[in-house]
């Protein structure tokens, strides 16, 4: 990632929700109109894993995971 974009998210974090709502519409507004590839398998599934496991990480962070 490069620092502008980490100097975005950054920024982004700091924000309000309800400006977190007007950023998000706006940058999907505008990416919208992009023309880009579409991901491969291989991507698919390395960004489904890496959200799973955030998500998994939230769930303990917060005392929720399950064990089985």
């Amino acid at each position: 990632m490069t620092l502008a974009v980490e100097f975005l998210i950054d920024s982004f974090e700091r924000l309000s929700e309800r400006e977190k709502k007007q950023f998000a519409f706006e940058v999907l507004r505008r990416i919208s109109d992009l023309d880009y590839a579409a991901l491969s398998d291989e991507e698919l599934l390395l960004s489904a894993e890496a959200v799973f496991l955030e998500l998994d990480q939230q769930e303990v962070s917060d005392g929720l995971a399950q064990t089985w």
